[in-house]
């Protein structure tokens, strides 16, 4: 591994440590917000599960340059992702990590185009896309990641907006979905991913990380105890050389 991958490595491995700290300081209270596709109460132990795999790839990794590191951590993304919200969010992971790492400097521009990346390979991974998750709030990142962006704005100013948008959106995914309405919940996938950029703008600004909205007391017995026909979530891959994914 060169001087310049190793370096690159340590950058990444920070930036994803404190991503996923974030998260993991809100898990419990994301499970709680977890009403929609199936109210389970994981979506925020899946999101932990996956990035943990990213981590320990990172730690494991033996790339000699830039590419081969994003297909590292874009294959652990996959094959580590846990439940619905996992697998969108590897497909996030890999958006953004496929414009990182074929720029030539990392500045507003390149995070906006890295943001757009994820937010459209998150609508491609999903059949039929749903607005009020997760989706919306990465989709309204990038637009906002678009409109701010200049070669002369800060990186750790651009991410404080990001923070702000995110925000936003996620406090209107009740508006776009009866069933959170109906609990009085925000999106659980959208507040992991909220959880996820508030990590990675902290440690970019070199700041602390800030702490977790408190957990509420949300009444969610009834939706969490409802009894669901089918109780497993099964994530199938499949890989091969020229596949058709529309085909398929």
């Amino acid at each position: 591994m060169s001087a310049m991958v190793t370096t690159e490595v340590e950058s990444v491995r920070r930036l994803a440590a404190g991503a996923a700290a974030a998260l993991e300081m809100s898990r419990q209270r994301i499970d709680d917000l977890n009403v929609y596709p199936v109210p389970d109460g994981d979506t925020g132990t899946n999101m932990v599960l996956t990035v943990r795999a990213i981590l320990e790839a990172l730690e494991e990794t033996t790339a000699a340059d830039r590419p081969a590191l994003v297909h590292e951590l874009t294959r652990a993304a996959l094959m580590g992702a846990r439940g619905n919200s996992g697998v969108i969010l590897s497909q996030i992971i890999r958006g953004f990590a496929e414009v990182l790492g074929r720029a030539e400097r990392i500045d507003a521009p390149t995070l906006a185009a890295a943001f757009r990346s994820a937010s459209d390979a998150a609508y491609r991974g999903v059949r039929r896309p749903v607005e009020g998750t997760m989706l919306t709030v990465i989709r309204e990142l990038a637009e906002e990641a678009e409109e701010r962006a200049t070669p002369e704005l800060p990186v750790s100013e651009l991410m404080r907006e990001l923070v702000r948008r995110g925000e936003d959106a996620l406090a209107r995914t009740p508006q776009m979905l009866d069933v959170l309405r109906e609990a009085g919940v925000v999106d659980a996938g959208g507040a992991g991913l909220l959880e996820l950029v508030r990590g990675l703008a902290a440690t970019v600004a070199g700041e602390p990380l800030p702490g977790p909205p408190p957990r509420e007391e949300l009444g969610l017995e009834p939706i969490h105890l409802e009894v669901a026909r089918y109780r497993c979530c099964t994530v199938v891959v499949v890989e091969g050389d020229r596949l058709d994914r529309e085909r398929m």
